[in-house]
């Protein structure tokens, strides 16, 4: 499979699929392990037009409806993909060796968003393109896999050698460090050799599929699980659990006069521990609008909807909604936004901030 897709990419351009890691940002107050991931891609063509895209951002799942038109007299087979970003350091939930979390997933290892795609209401299998790379370019892709699981490969960060035999989740211990360094994957500090070493591989994972459109009307859906950085919060803004809020943490959250009204108004609920009483958990997300738009024109009808209110069983409820896009957001109620676009490029980024009561 892989020699398959290396060849299909040398010859459709790679730079298709450069996709930015939103959120991945240094700021303490703003979650290292927010994931930004965004919509399908495919070569570069002027004959399909995107005649509509719905898109829907839930804590459970983002979905999105597309409605693809060819407008010519013959059917167009192309290769759709959906790219991930680089998968980060300490992924949301955590990936760990001693663990192996990600092992106990209801899916697919690789698949650890739970991708799922449709093309005309038929279920749709993608292939999935898995990368291990070191930063000369060599593959350690299957050494990997064979010193740790899928748990090793999709958990790039610092491990940790106490030179014992028990191991947990965070030192995996002198045989697992050893091998390690052996096929190169660890680096500083101190180059290594016993105590602490970094990752030196990156992963990116890619889901792509062949897809024909047929003259007329191509309906092509896909939806996620989304992983969301999470902070904390007092609703004053004064302070973050991290640090001090300032003016940039507001702009980048689209926090207006008006927000700032209805966040000054929330309270933690009866039950708070004492420990996080007037704290708010600070709950974001990120979607990449800005990559993909390969197809002829700009998108016919765009829709957005943002619902908080649909929950999730590891998050405290859902209080608050705050959007940043590039088109106008309307707020529906305190926890859903909507916006609707006509012959819509988007020109930046999508950025949810949902408010939460605070962990009990």
């Amino acid at each position: 499979m892989n020699e398959m897709w290396r060849g299909w990419a040398a010859r459709a351009v790679l730079a298709l699929f450069c996709f930015a890691a939103v959120g991945k940002t240094a700021r303490a107050n703003d979650s290292a392990s927010e994931f930004g991931l965004g919509g399908l891609v495919m070569v570069k063509t002027d004959a399909i037009t995107m005649q509509r895209e719905d898109l829907t951002i839930t804590p459970n799942w983002v979905t999105v409806r597309y409605e693809f038109r060819n407008d010519g007299l013959a059917p167009v087979t192309l290769r759709v993909a959906f790219p991930l970003p680089e998968v980060p350091v300490f992924l949301p939930g955590g990936q760990m060796i001693g663990e192996t979390k990600v092992d106990v997933f209801p899916f697919n290892p690789p698949n650890f968003v739970a991708f799922l795609a449709w093309a005309g209401g038929k279920a749709i299998e993608p292939e999935i393109e898995v990368r291990a790379e070191l930063p000369d370019g060599r593959s350690v892709l299957d050494e990997l896999r064979e010193i740790g699981g899928w748990s090793l490969v999709l958990n790039p960060r610092m491990f940790v050698n106490r030179g014992r035999d028990e191991i947990d989740a965070l030192d995996i211990g002198p045989r697992v460090f050893r091998q390690l360094e052996e096929i190169g994957a660890l680096g500083p500090p101190g180059e290594t050799s016993d105590g602490y070493g970094w990752a030196r591989w990156k992963t990116r994972i890619t889901y792509h599929w062949e897809q024909t459109f047929r003259p007329g009307v191509t309906v092509v859906e896909h939806r996620y699980q989304p992983m969301a950085g999470f902070s904390m919060f007092r609703p004053d803004l004064r302070s973050w659990k991290d640090g001090p809020v300032d003016e940039a943490v507001a702009e980048r959250h689209c926090i207006d006069d008006a927000a700032r009204r209805d966040l000054e108004g929330l309270q933690t609920p009866p039950g708070t521990p004492a420990a996080f009483e007037g704290w708010m958990g600070a709950r974001t997300l990120a979607y990449v609008l800005t990559t993909g738009a390969n197809w002829a024109g700009p998108i016919e009808t765009f829709n957005l909807v943002i619902d908080g209110s649909v929950g999730r069983h590891d998050w405290t409820k859902v209080r608050f909604a705050v959007g940043c896009a590039d088109l106008p957001l309307r707020r529906v109620g305190p926890t859903r936004l909507e916006a609707t676009a006509q012959n819509y490029v988007p020109t930046r980024d999508l950025r949810i901030l949902l408010v939460t009561e605070a962990p009990r």
